[in-house]
């Protein structure tokens, strides 16, 4: 995804965000690939994350599949 997209998403979701510092290094090394792939390595994240962290990306999914 384009960087001013993943930005924008990232403002829309922060007042929901917990871990911001790790959601935001997420993001970082997602930016560049297609909103499918983007998905995708999200929801892979989301099963390997603890609770308050797979909150924070279920926000983040949310967000992009508005997108």
């Amino acid at each position: 995804m384009l960087s001013r997209k993943l930005l924008k998403i990232y403002e829309e979701a922060v007042p929901h965000i917990v871990y911001l510092e790790k959601v935001k290094k997420i993001l970082l090394s997602l930016e560049g690939k297609p909103k499918e792939d983007v998905i995708k390595t999200l929801k892979e994240y989301e099963k390997k994350a603890d609770p308050t962290l797979r909150t924070d990306i279920k926000i983040l999914l949310r967000y992009i599949e508005k997108e």
